[in-house]
This record gives C-alpha cells, sequence and structure tokens, in this order.
C-alpha cells in the first residue's frame, strides 16, 4: 500500500502543478478540465486507501457546499432561467477542488513557485510580443490561442488586454515573494507585471497593487528592514514606470486621469433620470413581458434595462464614467433585490429583468458578491467569508515557508478583491485560487507518504 500511496501522491503533484499551469496559460480549454477531472479520480483512489478519517475536511466541506444546495433548491423550484448553470460553479467546481486538493505533499511548496515564475516568464513574453508584433501569422495565433484581446477606448490609442486572471493572481505572488528573495530574476519578473499591469488599463489592479506595495513597505519598517531592503522593493516599479511613457502608446495625462477618476468612481453617481425599477409593472400586470423572458435580447434592449452599455452611454461624459455608472446602477438594483429575500436568498440563476448585463449569460453581474448574496442570500456568503478565513488563519499560523505561502495566500486574497467589481470567480477553471488556502492547511494537515506505514 505504501509504494501505490508513493505513486498516487507523484501523480496527485503533478497533476496539481498542471491544473495550475493551464488555468494561467490557457484556461477554458480541454487540457484543463481533463487535468481536473483525472486530479479527481487520483485523490479519490488515496482517500480509499487512506487510513485517517477526514472527520473537520468532511464538516468544512459540508459546511461549504450548503449555500450552493439550498440556492439550487431555491432556484429550481422558482423556475430561475439560469439555476442548471449555476450548479458547476456553485456545486460541482467547490467538490471538486474539495477533494482534489485535499492531498497536497510538502514538495508542492518546492514546486510552485518555480512553475509559476517559469508562466509568468511565459505570459510576458506573450504580452509584449502581441504589443510590439505588426502583425503576421504567428501575431494571429498567439492572439486566438491566448486571452489577449484588441480594445479601442477613449482616451487611448491602442489598449491591449486580457481576461485578468492570470495578472491577477501572478503580480502579488512574485510581488510578495520578491520581498523574501529579492533576486535578478524576481526584480525582471516584478517590473514586467508592473508594466504590463499598466498597459493593460486595469485601474482596480493598480489602485490594489499599490495598496499591496504600501503594506509590504510598511511591514518593512515595522521589522526593521535595511533602508536598502525598501529601496530593492520598490526598485523594480520604479523601473516599471520609466519605462512605461516611453512605450505606450496612450495619451498618459488621459490615462492618468481616468485612474485618478476611477477612485471617485467607487461613490454613488447620480441615477441620470434613467429609468428606475418602479417603472416596471408587475409581473402578473404584463405576463406577455414575461413570456418573452427567454429571449434576452429583448430584454437587453429594452429601454428599461439600466444596466446596458446603449442605454447608458448616452449619459456620460467617458468610458470611465460609464463603467462606474453601470456598476452604481447594479448596486442600487441588486441590493433592492437583496432586500426581498436577505437570508437564503432567491436561488442559483435569479435574473433581473431590470438589469441585464449580457444577453449571453442574463444572470450574471460585475458586482460578484452583491450577486451571490442575492443568489443565496447573505447567509451563504457569510458561511463563504467565515470557512476562508478559517483556512487562511490555519494557513498563516501553519509550519510553513513563507516565502512560498504568503506569496500564494496574498495572491488568493487580492484575486477576491479583484473579483469585487468583475465576475473573475464565478468560472470553474477560476474557483480554484479560492481554495489556495485549503491547499496548504492540507500540507499541514495530511501526513506526507514517507510517514505511511
Amino acid at each position: 500500500m505504501t509504494g501505490g500511496y508513493r505513486a498516487l501522491t507523484s501523480i496527485l503533484l503533478a497533476l496539481q502543478l498542471g491544473l495550475l499551469v493551464f488555468s494561467m496559460l490557457y484556461p477554458s480549454s480541454v487540457f484543463f478540465f481533463l487535468c481536473l477531472k483525472t486530479l479527481l479520480i487520483i485523490s479519490i483512489l488515496i482517500w480509499l486507501i487512506d487510513r485517517e478519517k477526514p472527520t473537520k475536511w468532511l464538516l468544512y466541506g459540508t459546511l461549504l457546499i450548503l449555500p450552493g444546495i439550498w440556492g439550487l433548491i431555491i432556484g429550481l423550484s422558482s423556475d430561475n432561467p439560469g439555476a442548471h448553470y449555476e450548479i458547476p460553479v456553485y456545486l460541482l467546481a467547490p467538490i471538486c477542488y474539495l477533494i482534489a486538493f485535499r492531498y497536497a505533499r510538502l514538495s508542492f511548496l518546492k514546486s510552485v513557485i518555480p512553475v509559476l515564475k517559469i508562466v509568468c516568464g511565459i505570459n510576458l513574453a506573450v504580452f509584449f510580443f502581441l504589443y510590439f508584433s505588426g502583425g503576421g501569422h504567428l501575431y494571429t495565433i498567439l492572439q486566438h490561442a491566448t486571452m489577449f484581446v484588441i480594445q479601442q477606448l477613449d482616451g487611448y490609442h491602442k489598449v491591449y488586454t486580457l481576461q485578468a486572471t492570470q495578472l491577477i493572481f501572478l503580480l502579488p505572488v512574485i510581488l510578495i515573494h520578491f520581498f523574501f528573495k529579492q533576486n535578478t530574476i524576481n526584480f525582471i519578473l516584478v517590473a514586467g507585471c508592473t508594466l504590463m499591469a499598466l498597459l493593460i488599463g486595469r485601474k482596480i489592479i493598480l489602485i490594489i497593487f499599490v495598496a499591496l506595495m504600501m503594506c509590504l513597505c510598511y511591514y518593512s519598517l515595522y521589522r526593521r528592514r535595511s533602508f536598502k531592503h525598501i529601496i530593492m522593493l520598490v526598485a523594480p516599479v520604479v523601473a516599471a514606470l520609466a519605462v512605461f511613457p516611453q512605450i505606450s502608446e496612450f495619451d498618459n495625462q488621459k490615462y492618468m486621469g481616468s485612474v485618478i477618476d476611477s477612485v471617485s468612481s467607487l461613490k454613488p453617481l447620480p441615477d441620470n433620470n434613467l429609468n428606475s425599477p418602479h417603472d416596471y409593472e408587475s409581473k402578473s400586470e404584463h405576463p406577455e413581458l414575461m413570456s418573452k423572458i427567454l429571449n434576452w435580447d429583448y430584454l437587453y434592449n429594452s429601454s428599461k434595462n439600466r444596466c446596458s452599455v446603449e442605454n447608458n452611454i448616452k449619459l456620460v461624459a467617458s468610458y470611465n464614467d460609464l463603467n462606474a455608472t453601470i456598476r452604481n446602477n447594479q448596486i442600487q438594483i441588486l441590493a433592492d433585490q437583496i432586500a426581498l429575500s436577505p437570508w437564503l436568498g432567491h436561488g442559483l440563476g435569479y435574473v433581473v429583468k431590470d438589469c441585464i448585463r449580457s444577453s449571453q449569460q442574463p444572470w450574471r453581474f460585475e458586482m460578484t458578491y452583491l450577486a451571490m448574496a442575492m443568489d443565496i442570500g447573505l447567509l451563504g456568503v457569510f458561511v463563504y467569508c467565515i470557512v476562508y478565513i478559517r483556512w487562511m488563519l490555519g494557513a498563516i499560523r501553519a509550519n510553513l515557508d513563507r516565502s512560498v505561502s504568503f506569496p500564494l495566500l496574498g495572491a488568493s486574497l487580492f484575486f477576491l478583491i479583484c473579483a469585487a467589481s468583475n465576475p473573475y470567480i464565478m468560472s470553474v477553471e477560476n474557483l480554484w485560487i479560492f481554495f489556495v488556502p485549503y491547499l496548504l492547511v492540507q500540507i499541514i494537515e495530511v501526513p506526507d507518504f514517507q510517514t505511511m506505514v
């Protein structure tokens, strides 16, 4: 049994690292889901031969999927249009990751940072090739094979952006690891990631990144680190800021103005006399409208949809104001819906007919945690928070290499904060980041194969 356990845990380690690599380089691919399914099977096999009774694991695992269970029951009983589509995010993926990360070896900690550095280097190479390339066959292949997309925005001459999952996770990992290990490779990666964040133009990432940098500098002063350590910590960011105006094709004055304005955009904006939710009559009074509920294009294009780009673009002065207006409309509407069913929510896949952001997924919103509170209630969000905090505290107190565990924990928290205004976390291929503290806790709680009799 010992030999079988050794072989299975070695395969498990490779699959866990493979899952991380595919999610960073090629998310939503068949390779990612094949890796996840194989990881699930191997974990179940190890579970069957493991002599330990995972009572605590079953307790927290059951607690975590309870909100998804009652949300599904309410959603199906209420005939919510998106109930079936939300099952993977709220039920299947959490169960998969609870099982897949149940067994993690100390070898994972030794391997994960080098693997992430390689992944980060590949992402940077692809990004800067696309940024500086004028086209060609390789350009076309890379742009279609990756998540990098060209956007044309007001005040920006050329913007390369991406589904920011990779950068949101990799940037804090590399920065916090640089805090512990100040070497040339980490310097280059931090500078490259910072420059990439500036060129992409995701303001929320930059704002939270600045906050993280200030926290690390303050912590260095608190621990009485040398002045040289603090200078070295800030140096790659300064280098990126120095290079940015030289290579960017932005209107830099407008760019910096939009970054500053994005802070004020967090404040509520006036409603601009857009139709309020009260302009809608009740469902019973207009059954002909609800008979078209499956025609999401109809609802999206409705003049009473307060969350569509087309209905808001004529009311704002800039693209930055447009995003802020739509998000503030979402906050108001989702808060009203939460008040109607605060504790258990309206069920998975609930659709608010006067706030349709996408005709393809009308049950999804940028304000992720408000949308979760609407679906599974405040009680469900509270359960998620309690379980995550419990894992986080366990991982912080654990006797692990902090130069590895702290970058992973910081990146997980950084990602969840960024997900507050974009639904990054609401997908199977990104949800594993929520379970990073859980994986680190399992390294402590589950004995390595060397200790198995």
